[in-house]
């Protein structure tokens, strides 16, 4: 349910304008799928950025130190990489 934004009554989903005051509805549903083409578009930015950086770094190391800071690289590439994934599934749920 949604409510009308001239006179606050609520509304349901199916109708194009308030019976009350005759405002017609914006579409949410644009917003919606606009809001979710940006959470998208920032969550896949955020987890691609991530996996580049990863290559790169992962790429100059050599293998020692790679193994021996295992845990900090997780902790710095894993943090926006998660981030990033959570993005996209809120995105998704919407």
């Amino acid at each position: 349910m949604s409510f009308c934004q001239n006179c606050g009554k609520e509304l349901q989903d199916d109708w194009l304008n308030c019976p009350y005051c005759n405002q017609i509805e914006s579409s949410s549903s644009n917003r919606k799928e606009f809001s979710k083409k940006i959470s998208y578009g920032l969550g896949f930015t955020i987890i691609a950025i991530t996996l580049l950086q990863f290559i790169l770094v992962a790429r100059d190391m050599e293998l020692y130190h790679l193994k021996r800071d295992w845990g900090v690289i997780l902790f710095l590439f894993g943090l926006p990489f998660s981030f990033g994934l959570a993005i996209v599934l809120n995105a998704n749920m919407k």
